[in-house]
């Protein structure tokens, strides 16, 4: 057992629950969901699961 099963997010967490969640929404301003599933190029064929990235500004941080 590598300890993994015990981690907040262990077998993934959904974009609108990460970007929602306390650990994230803290540290970021202008949060955006970038949805990544449906260009299968980027994976090499279709994905049935969600993909995508979390796209955030940090305060403070330079345009």
């Amino acid at each position: 057992m590598s300890g993994a099963e015990r981690l907040p997010w262990h077998g993934g967490v959904g974009a609108h629950d990460l970007a929602a969640d306390s650990a994230v929404r803290p540290l970021a301003t202008d949060l955006r969901i970038e949805p990544l599933s449906d260009d299968p190029d980027l994976w090499g064929g279709p994905v049935t699961d969600e993909r995508y990235a979390l796209i955030a500004r940090l305060p403070g941080a330079r345009a």
